[in-house]
């Protein structure tokens, strides 16, 4: 698989919609920022999902984070008849010492859950990963709750590096911990 070509998967597990379909995984274009923005900003609503709240981050930074991304790392997006899914990229750590250090973020629109669409852009990522040449680790925090996405992580080859107790306090004054994975090439 090319890095400059589209990712495409043919998939029957997208049983919110109507099938046959096909899910595209490609690369995100900058038409897509309105609809990842909007997305990322109703994930956030619900406390610990992400890290950011919504009243956190503007259009303006989410466009300016993907621009840096797209240059730097690469953003994909799932497809579906023209409807995006969700969402993942890699990003490069911005310090020469660690440029080989690729950070991973992951979401899955929260009407398309359980339907193969993380394992897909996963997929992708991992694939660009091990042919661009210049990731030689890349890391994914998810949260200690997230037994699911812990699984497919190690399905995916991700090994448990740590755990940070306590890392995100909600507003309701509770708190969540993060699980450190990473994946080695």
């Amino acid at each position: 698989m090319e890095v400059s070509q589209d990712f495409l998967v043919t998939t029957d597990r997208l049983s919110a919609l109507l099938a046959p379909q096909v899910l595209k995984i490609r690369r995100a274009l900058p038409q897509d920022v309105c609809v990842l923005y909007q997305a990322a900003r109703e994930i956030s609503k619900t406390p610990g999902v992400l890290l950011l709240l919504p009243h956190e981050f503007g259009e303006a930074e989410f466009r300016d984070k993907l621009q840096w991304i797209g240059k730097a790392g690469i953003c994909l997006v799932a497809e579906c008849d023209g409807k995006l899914l969700g969402h993942a990229w890699l990003d490069p750590m911005p310090l020469s010492v660690v440029a080989h250090v690729f950070s991973l973020s992951l979401l899955v629109h929260p009407d398309q859950h359980g339907c193969g669409i993380a394992n897909d852009l996963l997929t992708a990522l991992t694939d660009w990963a091990a042919q661009a040449g210049r990731v030689e680790k890349i890391e994914w925090r998810i949260r200690e709750q997230n037994h699911a996405a812990r699984q497919q992580a190690k399905c995916f080859g991700f090994i448990e590096e740590g755990r940070f107790a306590r890392s995100l306090k909600l507003p309701n004054g509770s708190y969540l911990s993060d699980i450190a994975l990473a994946k080695f090439y």
